[in-house]
């Protein structure tokens, strides 16, 4: 994990003009925080409910807690074109309300720390998705905190699935010894 946050502290940190620290990078660094502590209510969560219920409740738990800043909702609502009205319900069905059912599906099935690992995939599919439909040319620096995610998640992966195979190369063992 610790490779992997490294890899995207450079991409967060990297520009055109090298890397640079700003306001951003701290209020990335809250969310992400804020992030893990959601996963975690989440997954006890979805221990009593299904992964539609849990996605419900998230949303229109954030829908009443936004409600205060959308005053002028009901003036952009008339004044919107239908092309940005259904842009508008197409992001909230699809990359929201779906993507979330998914992954709760997944958080209900597998520990959170090994779901959350794969988050740190982000921002390197946003480096590549800003190259291909942006022709975003990378900086050396996102590149390499791409590559160091990228070695992070499957260093992980490989040293969790190497221990579990010595955990139960001991549990066999250990059984054989008092049969």
């Amino acid at each position: 994990m610790i490779i992997s946050f490294s890899g995207v502290t450079l991409i967060a940190l990297s520009n055109s003009s090298g890397p640079n620290f700003n306001i951003g990078i701290i209020f990335n660094l809250i969310a992400v925080s804020t992030f893990a502590l959601f996963q975690i209510a989440q997954k006890r969560l979805l221990e009593e409910y299904s992964p539609v219920q849990v996605t419900c409740f998230g949303i229109w738990g954030a829908t009443v807690l936004l409600l205060p800043f959308g005053y002028t909702l009901p003036v952009s609502i008339s004044s919107s074109s239908l092309v940005g009205t259904v842009s508008a319900v197409y992001l909230g069905i699809f990359p929201s309300a779906i993507v979330y059912i998914i992954w709760f599906t997944a958080l209900k099935n597998i520990p959170v720390s090994k779901a959350a690992v794969f988050f740190y995939f982000i921002p390197v599919f946003t480096i590549i998705i800003g190259f291909f439909w942006l022709k975003e040319i990378p900086t050396l620096v996102s590149v390499g905190g791409g590559a160091l995610v990228i070695a992070g998640v499957i260093i992980g992966n490989v040293q969790k699935n190497n221990l579990l195979r010595i955990k139960q190369s001991n549990n066999r063992r250990s059984s054989s010894h008092f049969s």
